[in-house]
């Protein structure tokens, strides 16, 4: 599989974008930000997108992508850079990991839901459509085929 480092330049708001994708670089990817493909999908005429380098292996290419992020000053990011941050660090704990949840929290969350539809309403089961699809029909023993 191929990568590459990409950054696109935004005329309009002098902004920038940082970012890799594995795949060929005639795909149509834009970019995984959802701010920055909100901006692109309706004045995409005001962008250029420009490959920086092609790799081989995921590995290197990520480590490209964190070594050019990282170059990025803090207050640069969400102003300069459509980029929000530059990642997080590598083996890093969520703030919350460990903590159980206050009983007022859970009464919260339960209100916020309640009368919500599912995250995943629609979305089938890939595995279980998957298994239906590619699932024989059980034959009957006792039924005659012609």
């Amino acid at each position: 599989m191929q990568y590459f480092l990409y950054i696109w330049y935004d005329n309009c708001r002098k902004m920038f974008y940082v970012g890799m994708h594995e795949g060929q670089i005639t795909d149509g990817y834009v970019s995984s930000s959802r701010w920055f493909n909100g901006e692109y999908q309706y004045r995409p005429n005001d962008f250029k997108r420009k490959i920086i380098k092609t790799f081989n292996d995921r590995k290197s290419a990520r480590k490209e992508e964190v070594r050019l992020l990282r170059m990025i000053k803090e207050s640069e990011f969400g102003k300069k850079y459509y980029n929000l941050k530059n990642g997080r660090k590598k083996g890093s704990i969520p703030i919350n990991k460990g903590k159980p949840m206050s009983i007022e929290q859970r009464q919260k969350l339960s209100l916020i839901k309640l009368g919500k539809p599912s995250a995943r309403k629609g979305i089938p089961n890939k595995v279980k459509v998957d298994c239906l699809v590619n699932k024989e029909q059980p034959t009957n023993p006792h039924s005659i085929t012609v």
